[in-house]
C-alpha cells in the first residue's frame, strides 16, 4: 500500500526490522484505520510498510511481546472491548477447484458448524508465540523411542504462517526413516524427495504412506494427553497441478533450528481456537470437505504423568549442558553453557571460531551498551566484549522477561571451538565477577528481583544406551529456584561450602575400588575443591592424580599402561556395544565433610559409566567408544560433569552448602550398580582437610 494515499495514516517516525524463519523484512511503522469483513467497525492499528513481500501483507496475531513496541490489529481489537480475548481459525487445506487455500477467520468467539465432536485444549506455556507442549509422536502404529522433552528443545508453537510441520533435526530423521520402513519397497520414492521441496511425488498412493499421530497435553493435567492424527493428504503438501487429473505434491514436513513449528501440514483438517483469556489452545475436527478425508483428533488419554518440558539441558559429551535462552526485544534464542565454575553471563555478538550463530545486539531494541570493555581467561580459552544489559527469557524456567548484565563477545580463543553453545551463563557468586563485582550475575539478578529462591539445583543425566547403540546426546534439567522432588530419590545429604565464590567444598577422603588414595587430605584440597558443571571431566591436583591413576591402572588389565588413554583426554577406547567392558574397571569413591558436623563424611560412587565419557560420534565399524575424563590439575580439584552425572545435586546458597542425592535418571548399563549417596557416616579421622593459601585467586580453573 502507498501511506501517501491515506488521510488517515499516521507515521510513528520509527524503522522496525522483523526476523521471520526465513528472512528479514524492515520498514517504517505507523498506524491506521483497519476494518476487516469479519468485524462491523473500523479501529486504529500499528502496521510495518515494507518494500517486499511475499503476498499483500502479514497478520500477526502472536502477542505483544512479538510486536516491536507497537500496537498489533488483534490486541487493539482486544483492547476496544468489542470482543472476547479469543480467535478461531478454520483451515480447509487446498480446494480442488481453484487450487488455492480455503478456511475462515474468526475474531472473538467460536462458530459451532465450523466443528465436529468435542473441543480439547491444551494450556499455552509461554504467552510469546503460542507455545505449547508435545508428550510423544508415533509413525503408523510406532512411537517415536525418544524423550518427549526434545519434542519441545527450544520450544513447540502454533504457527499459521508456516507451511509445514517443522521439526528438530533429530526428531525429523527419525520421523522420515519411521515412514519408509513403512511404505512397501516396491512403491518408489526417491531419497531426496524427504528433503527438498523442488523434488515432487505425483498422483501419489495415499494408502501407502502412515498417519502422523502428535500428542498434546492437556489442559486436565499432567497425566492426560490428546493426539492429533495426522493423515497423509495433510502432510503430502499439494504443489502444482499439472493437468485435472495429475496433482503433484512436496513432503510438509522440515527440518527447524528453533524448535518444532505445527504449521500448517499438521493444523489444516482441524478447526483451532485461540483462546488467550484463558491460555489455552483448542483444537476440534474440522468440518471442510467429506470425514474420511480429515485428519482426526482422539482424546482424552492417560498417560504417564512426566514433564515433558521439564528436561530443559541439552549437550555432548565433553562439551558441557547447555539451556535455551533468549536475549533482546524482539528475542534472539541461544544455546547457553551453564557454568557454576563461573559468574558472568556472556554470548557471542559476532561471528566467532566456529559459532554457529551469535547475537545480533542492533537487532535488539532493549540492548544497553554499559560503555566498559571486560574479558575473562579460563584454562581452555578466553573472551573479550563489551558490557552489557539485555532482557532473557529460558523455558520453564525465566517465563517473564528480566534485565540482566551481559558480556557482548566480539573476540574468543577456543571458546567456543566446535561446542554447540553461543554463550554461558556463570552462576557462582558475584565476588569472581568480572571486571569486578559491580556486575551482578543472572541468579543474583533473579534472587533479587524475587523471582526465585536462594536456591538452585541440577540433574544431569549423561548419555544412556538406546537398545543396541548409544545415544550421544546428553540431557538433564536446571531447576532455577529450590528442589524439584521428581528428580531425586532418597536423602540429600549436604556439604558446607569453604568459601562463598566458587562453590568451595571440602573431600575428607577417597578410594580406588577398596584402596583409599594414600594423602593427606588436605591435599584433595589443594588449592580447592569446587563444584563446576561447567568442566566436563573430574579434575584432580597433580599428586592426587598421579596415585588415583596408578590404583585404576593396577585394577584393569583391558589397557595397556602406557597408552595414552590414562593421560590425553582425547585417546579412545572402543569396544562391541553388545559387550560393554564397564565392569572391568573399579569404582571411585569420594567422602565429603558433612554439613552436620566436622565428624561425619558422606560418599559419592563414581561409576565407570560415569568418568569414561561417551565420545560424540561413534567407531566406523559400530563400536562406542570412549575417552578418560580423569584429569590432572594445576588449581585444585574439580568436581565437574562427570561426576555429578547421575546425581541431583543441589546449591544451597541460604545455608552456604552445596547437596547431593541419587538421581532418577536412567543409567548407562542396567546390568551394573547405579550411582548411589552414602552416609552420614562417622569419619575415622577428625583431621582438618582445608587447604589454606595465600595465593588463592578466582583465575578460572
Amino acid at each position: 500500500r502507498s501511506s501517501d494515499l491515506s488521510s488517515t495514516y499516521v507515521s510513528a517516525n520509527k524503522r522496525v526490522r522483523i526476523r521471520y524463519t526465513s528472512s528479514i523484512v524492515s520498514g517504517d511503522a505507523g498506524s491506521d484505520v483497519v476494518s476487516t469483513k469479519s468485524i462491523e467497525f473500523s479501529l486504529r492499528s500499528s502496521m510495518v510498510l515494507v518494500n517486499s513481500l511475499n503476498g499483500s501483507g502479514i497478520l500477526g496475531l502472536a502477542y505483544p511481546g512479538l510486536s516491536h513496541g507497537l500496537t498489533s490489529f488483534y490486541d487493539a481489537l482486544n483492547a476496544s472491548g468489542n470482543i472476547r480475548d479469543l480467535f478461531s481459525i478454520r483451515l480447509c487445506g487446498v480446494e480442488q477447484e481453484t487450487f488455492k487455500l480455503n478456511g475462515s477467520m474468526t475474531f472473538g468467539g467460536t462458530v459451532s458448524n465450523f466443528y465436529t465432536g468435542s473441543i480439547f485444549y491444551t494450556p499455552i506455556k509461554k504467552e510469546l508465540h503460542y507455545e505449547i507442549i508435545i508428550t510423544g509422536m508415533m509413525v503408523g502404529s510406532e512411537k517415536l523411542a525418544v524423550p518427549c522433552s526434545q519434542f519441545n528443545d527450544k520450544s513447540t508453537i502454533v504457527d499459521t504462517g508456516a507451511d509445514k510441520l517443522l521439526l528438530p533435526e533429530t526428531i525429523f530423521d527419525s520421523v522420515v526413516n519411521k515412514i519408509k520402513e513403512q511404505i512397501p519397497r516396491s512403491y518408489r520414492v526417491s531419497d531426496s524427495f524427504w528433503r527438498y521441496d523442488t523434488q515432487l511425488l505425483c498422483n501419489p498412493d495415499y494408502s501407502v504412506f502412515p498417519d502422523i499421530t502428535i500428542s498434546l497435553l492437556s489442559v486436565e493435567g499432567l497425566e492426560k494427553e490428546f493426539n492429533l492424527i495426522l493423515e497423509p493428504k495433510n502432510y503430502l503438501r499439494a504443489r502444482s497441478k499439472r493437468s485435472k487429473d495429475e496433482t503433484c505434491l512436496s513432503f510438509g514436513v522440515g527440518v527447524s533450528t528453533t524448535g518444532t513449528v505445527l504449521g500448517l501440514a499438521a493444523l489444516e483438517g482441524y478447526y483451532v481456537i485461540f483462546d488467550r483469556a484463558n491460555k489455552q489452545v483448542g483444537f476440534a475436527q474440522s468440518s471442510c470437505g467429506s470425514s474420511r478425508d480429515r485428519s482426526r483428533i482422539e482424546g482424552s488419554i492417560s498417560r504417564v504423568p512426566h514433564n515433558c518440558a521439564y528436561e530443559n539441558l541439552r549437550g555432548e559429551p565433553g562439551t558441557g549442558y547447555t539451556l535455551n535462552v533468549s536475549i533482546g526485544t524482539p528475542p534472539q534464542w541461544f544455546q547457553i553453557l551453564l557454568d557454576t565454575g563461573s559468574s558472568n553471563f556472556a554470548v557471542a555478538a559476532a561471528q566467532l571460531e566456529k559459532v554457529k550463530s551469535y547475537f545480533h545486539v542492533e537487532d535488539s531494541s532493549s540492548y544497553v551498551d554499559l560503555q566498559k570493555s571486560v574479558g575473562v581467561e579460563y584454562t581452555g580459552g578466553s573472551w573479550r566484549g563489551a558490557l552489557a544489559s539485555d532482557l532473557i527469557t529460558a523455558p520453564d524456567s525465566i517465563s517473564t522477561p528480566i534485565r540482566v548484565k551481559l558480556a557482548a563477545v566480539t573476540k574468543s580463543d577456543k571458546l567456543f571451538k566446535d561446542l554447540p553453545m553461543q554463550g554461558l551463563i556463570g552462576l557462582a557468586y558475584k565476588s569472581i565477577a568480572k571486571p569486578d563485582d559491580s556486575v551482578t550475575p543472572v541468579f543474583d539478578s533473579l534472587y533479587a528481583a524475587g523471582r526465585v529462591h536462594n536456591v538452585f539445583s541440577m540433574q544431569l543425566c549423561g548419555t544412556v544406551d538406546k537398545g543396541s547403540h548409544l545415544d550421544v546426546s546428553i540431557g538433564g534439567t536446571m531447576v532455577f529456584s529450590g528442589i524439584d522432588a521428581d528428580l531425586y530419590r532418597g536423602p540429600i545429604l549436604y556439604t558446607p561450602l569453604k568459601r562463598a565464590w566458587y562453590y568451595d567444598v571440602i573431600l575428607t577422603g577417597m578410594q580406588v575400588g577398596d584402596d583409599d588414595v594414600d594423602v593427606p587430605c588436605k591435599e584433595l584440597n589443594n588449592d580447592r575443591t569446587i563444584v563446576d558443571s561447567g568442566t566436563t571431566s573430574l579434575r584432580l591436583p597433580t599428586l592426587v592424580y598421579t596415585k588415583v591413576l596408578e590404583l585404576i591402572k593396577s585394577k584393569t588389565t583391558l589397557i595397556n599402561e602406557t597408552s595414552p588413554f590414562w593421560r590425553s583426554g582425547n585417546v579412545l577406547y572402543c569396544w562391541d556395544p553388545d559387550r560393554p567392558e564397564f565392569a572391568r574397571f573399579p569404582t571411585l569413591t569420594l567422602a565429603f565433610l558433612s554439613s552436620e558436623s566436622n565428624n561425619k563424611e558422606f560418599h559419592l560412587k563414581i561409576l565407570p559409566q560415569m568418568y569414561l565419557q561417551a565420545y560424540r560420534s561413534s567407531n566406523e565399524d559400530g563400536r562406542d567408544c570412549y575417552k578418560f575424563s580423569i584429569l590432572s590439575s594445576t588449581s585444585g580439584t574439580v568436581i565437574g560433569a562427570v561426576v555429578m552425572e547421575g546425581y541431583y545435586v543441589v546449591f544451597d546458597r541460604e545455608n552456604e552448602r552445596v547437596g547431593f542425592a541419587s538421581s532418577t535418571c536412567e543409567i548407562r548399563d542396567s546390568t551394573f550398580e547405579k550411582p548411589s549417596v552414602e552416609g552420614p557416616l562417622i569419619r575415622p579421622e577428625t583431621t582438618d582437610c582445608r587447604y589454606d593459601s595465600d595465593s588463592l585467586s578466582a583465575d578460572r580453573k
